[in-house]
């Protein structure tokens, strides 16, 4: 089974959650112009941790500490390991998007309207929203 690490960055402000998604390329090999997680595979002799603080460096060029693992998810035939960080409100000032087209901060509600979101992730991002509340 492959194995993937997600990384979710979230604020919180007046009891409500806003996460931030990757909105891919239009020219992507999967899923192109939609939003979805940041974060990749799990690379051979690399362990979980290892992979997220890799990704993370590649995609948003930060280095991240701190953060919670939030749980695994199975989707087919991979092993997605969920990790999320509450962050500022200033966060995209702290990074430099180097993968995808853009982040975007997404509600709850906005997610559940939101044409360009695969409708598992949706449902994943709503156990996590709700996790985190």
């Amino acid at each position: 089974m492959l194995k993937s690490v997600l990384f979710i960055p979230y604020i919180k402000n007046n009891n409500k959650i806003k996460i931030f998604l990757q909105k891919r390329t239009k020219d992507a090999k999967n899923m192109p112009g939609f939003y979805g997680f940041w974060g990749g595979l799990v690379e051979n002799g690399e362990n979980i941790e290892e992979a997220l603080i890799r990704e993370i460096k590649e995609e948003l060029d930060i280095k991240i500490s701190n953060y919670n693992k939030l749980g695994i998810f199975n989707f087919g035939k991979s092993e997605k390991h969920i990790f999320v960080k509450e962050v500022l409100e200033d966060f995209e000032n702290s990074i430099d998007i180097k993968e995808g087209d853009e982040g975007r901060w997404f509600n709850l509600e906005e997610v559940k309207k939101e044409e360009k979101i695969r409708e598992d992730y949706k449902e994943v991002i709503s156990r996590i929203i709700n996790k985190l509340n």
